[in-house]
């Protein structure tokens, strides 16, 4: 069985995100499929930058637990061609994060590795998955 997983900005997490300071920077108004190509999803490959942090690995650990609570699709660490992206984004506040989209991939950015992981709570909250 795989699932369907959608991302979408509402005015909730718009305004939650909206002090870049605090909270972290969000793309209001667009929807992100995990993957372009396929709505179905059985598999979920995910990139690290950098991929040898602990902080990151941790992130990467936590989202692969909450979306294994919500649906089948396994989530993996890949180097190339992922459907998300978690990288460190030195233009960033320390802290802050940003969620929007790179071509076919969803990046959940942040200014440091606390910063990402903090993205990757408000994905998995703003996240949508069900049944394909």
């Amino acid at each position: 069985m795989a699932c369907k997983h959608m991302w979408t900005p509402n005015r909730r997490t718009f305004l939650k995100t909206l002090s870049a300071a605090t909270l972290g920077v969000a793309t209001a108004g667009d929807t992100f499929a995990a993957t372009a190509e396929s709505p179905a999803l059985s598999e979920l490959r995910v990139r690290l930058k950098p991929a040898q942090d602990p902080l990151m690995q941790r992130t990467f650990a936590i989202l692969g637990e909450r979306i294994a609570q919500r649906c089948p699709a396994r989530v993996v660490q890949v180097e190339d061609a992922p459907d998300v992206l978690l990288a460190v984004d030195a233009t960033l506040p320390k802290d802050a994060f940003r969620i929007d989209r790179e071509g076919g991939t969803v990046r959940v950015a942040g200014g440091s590795p606390l910063g990402v992981l903090h993205g990757a709570g408000q994905f998995l909250r703003t996240s949508h998955f069900a049944e394909a």
